[in-house]
């Protein structure tokens, strides 16, 4: 029985890992998991997982330029805003085509600026809850396993 429960437990643990990178667009090279900034803050959105796929997209001519790919502006934030829901600080995924630069001020970083396309809204609260579930059935696996290992 400990041994099924150790199995299961662990088995659990890799799947939910494994939809949960999928969903946020880790294996996808085009998708990006952001969130929005603190209150009116410049550029539009903060990237969580996607910074390596932009660098890659970036034309050699933009090369030269000194970016911050922790931030960046989206084109077409109509889209956005039909999903955004409440006033929260929310977690997006898009999928994403490099448009160029773009920066706050004269002196400052640049920022990429995308285009942005196929808007996913995931509520802060699901996000908190599903990683409580894979911690959750981590805890489970590793007790069970030692269980299995002491007997």
């Amino acid at each position: 029985m400990t041994r099924t429960l150790a199995i299961t437990f662990s088995a659990l643990t890799i799947l939910l890992i494994i939809f949960g990178s999928y969903y946020v667009g880790l294996f996808d090279s085009n998708k990006l998991f952001v969130k929005e900034p603190p209150e009116c803050t410049a550029p539009d959105l903060d990237v969580i997982f996607g910074r390596k796929k932009i660098a890659s997209q970036m034309p050699d001519s933009l090369k030269k330029y000194d970016f911050d790919f922790s931030s960046l502006w989206v084109t077409n934030r109509k889209d956005f805003f039909e999903v955004r829901e409440g006033e929260y600080e929310d977690y997006y995924t898009f999928t994403f085509e490099f448009y160029g630069k773009k920066r706050e001020t004269d002196s400052g970083a640049w920022n990429p600026h995308v285009k942005s396309d196929n808007w996913q809204r995931i509520d802060t609260l699901l996000l908190l809850g599903y990683i409580l579930l894979i911690i959750t059935s981590f805890i489970l696996s590793i007790l069970y396993i030692k269980r299995l290992v002491i007997h």
